[in-house]
């Protein structure tokens, strides 16, 4: 069903509210980015910058109670852990810069660095389909 035909009155463009986004999601390609600054040592520095802290400064919810019981309660203390052992997982996910073949060429630390990226995003994948299992079951009991 359209956006128009459900909001015909809308008086700005739809696509402001109900952006369209593309089902497949890519990288960002090298040509996007000045290759000459992912080296080794500005990755370090990166790195050293631990920037994922400030996905920690979140805002209290207003209407999200966190000492609810049963299977939600599991959830909601398994969120918490994986929010907080997951951060650079997470922020990763977001601010991802191609690596190269060439660029590994030129610095096989970039290669181990791009595979443990890799492992983090996959892990943190794996353990965040389990924990909706549990979700699934709380919403399943009701």
């Amino acid at each position: 069903m359209a956006v128009n035909f459900l909001f015909p009155i809308l008086s700005f463009r739809p696509d402001w509210t109900f952006p369209h986004r593309p089902t497949i999601c890519t990288s960002p390609t090298a040509p996007a980015f000045c290759g000459h600054l992912i080296t080794e040592a500005n990755v370090k520095a990166l790195q050293a910058a631990e920037p994922w802290w400030v996905i920690r400064n979140i805002l209290p919810p207003i209407s999200f109670e966190a000492d609810v019981g049963g299977r939600l309660g599991i959830f909601v203390r398994q969120y918490r852990d994986f929010e907080v052992s997951e951060l650079i997982a997470y922020w990763e996910s977001t601010h991802k810069f191609p690596i190269t073949a060439a660029m590994i060429a030129q610095s096989p630390w970039l290669g181990s660095f791009a595979k443990q990226r890799n492992n983090r995003r996959s892990h943190a994948g794996n353990r965040w389909k389990r924990m909706l299992l549990t979700l699934i079951q709380a919403m399943i009991e009701g």
